[in-house]
């Protein structure tokens, strides 16, 4: 291992960068990523840089909170503005080998500012480096390479997953094309609709509310001035905060968890598996599956269905929902949906046997989500066990 700055190892290509004004943006939408500080804000139709680039965000409070990556790999055509570095490594150093090694070491001391952390181009070639030869650099680098294919890979089959399932749940519900009893589309085959409070429904479809799905149960939060009330291997207990930083539909834990003690002190509810959790506030709308029994804090209303009526059903309801929600939630420092409000939502009702056969056709297709959801946390895991041993 040799002692490196970063500015040794690199080249970097901040001059070429050109920032572009929303309105002049707008003049030339189309398929090249134009990148920020973190990640990609637009797409237009022309681009700087075609290669693999390391981008290295500039400015912004992410210098400090972290919550995401401090660097991007970027390949192929794009644009960049100047909040973000450009840089790639020279002869003496691997492209993508830098990359994570970025993203995992500590950069605080060469960020300055408070009100507007700025990390700039003087300070980033001084970050101090060890690196091995460029040669195993390349090995090590290709091996991390390789799951993050495998990962981006994963959630691209887990997006189409859940697009299938929701274009399955519109032609079923909204366009009234579920099988007919010759296992044709319903309407489309000259399936009777009739006129029910106004909307043209197949026989035995009733118009409901909300309430009907199942019960809807709020959240809490146990004091925090209680220590006991918290364990991290104690009850699941979600915060909207879990779901915005999640990118499955499926959630087993959270950031914190709660003790026995601490749910049997506080509002909160253990819910079961199969239980959709929507937050109710800050924001609005924010849908996941509890994997398993867990709770919530107060910022949720949740829907345990009804054996009857099943969670994926009651799952792609709010989703179509979604905008409906949102627009009903009232208060003045924030919106926030009530309970009594979720429960006065119309929804429309379809028989037994078409809700059962519905949960008939999903349920493969929703435990080969699960499945492929806890391959992806093996596998990012699996890749956050390499780097600590093969980079840091």
């Amino acid at each position: 291992m040799r002692d490196y700055k970063l500015g040794e190892v690199t080249l970097n290509y901040d001059n070429q960068r050109v920032p572009l004004s929303e309105k002049e943006r707008k003049k030339i939408p189309g398929v090249y990523r134009y990148y920020g500080a973190q990640e990609v804000v637009d797409y237009i139709d022309k681009y700087i840089f075609d290669g693999e680039y390391i981008l290295v965000a500039e400015d912004g409070n992410n210098l400090i909170s972290k919550k995401k990556p401090l660097c991007t790999l970027v390949t192929g055509k794009f644009w960049v503005n100047n909040h973000a570095h450009i840089i790639k490594a020279n002869e003496k150093a691997d492209t993508k080998y830098l990359y994570y090694l970025l993203n995992k070491i500590n950069v605080k001391g060469y960020i300055t500012g408070s009100a507007q952390p700025k990390l700039n181009q003087e300070n980033l070639n001084k970050i101090k480096l060890k690196l091995p030869e460029k040669s195993i650099q390349e090995e090590i680098a290709n091996k991390i390479f390789f799951l993050d294919k495998k990962i981006a890979l994963n959630f691209k089959q887990l997006e189409k997953l859940d697009e299938y399932l929701y274009l399955l749940y519109y032609k079923w519900f909204i366009d009234f094309n579920f099988p007919n009893v010759h296992g044709k589309a319903y309407k489309e085959h000259g399936g009777e609709l009739k006129e029910i409070e106004g909307k043209k429904l197949p026989p035995g479809w009733t118009i409901s509310n909300l309430s009907s799905l199942g019960e809807i149960v709020s959240g809490g939060t146990p004091s925090r001035a209680n220590q006991d009330y918290f364990d991290s291997n104690g009850i699941a207990w979600i915060t909207p905060k879990d779901l915005a930083i999640s990118r499955y539909k499926y959630i087993k834990k959270g950031e914190t968890s709660i003790t026995e003690l601490g749910l049997k002190n506080s509002s909160a509810n253990l819910l079961p598996k199969g239980t959709i959790l929507m937050s109710s506030r800050a924001p609005i709308g924010y849908l996941a599956i509890a994997k398993n029994d867990v709770t919530t804090n107060q910022g949720f209303k949740s829907i345990v269905p009804k054996d009857s009526i099943g969670t994926e059903f009651v799952y792609y309801t709010l989703k179509r929902l979604g905008t409906k929600i949102e627009n009903i939630g009232t208060g003045s420092t924030f919106k926030e949906v009530s309970k009594e409000m979720l429960s006065r939502l119309s929804v429309i009702l379809p028989t037994t046997d078409v809700l059962n056969q519905f949960q008939v056709t999903t349920n493969p297709l929703s435990k080969k989500i699960q499945l492929l959801e806890d391959e992806t946390d093996f596998i990012i895991e699996s890749r956050e066990l390499l780097i600590k041993k093969l980079i840091l």
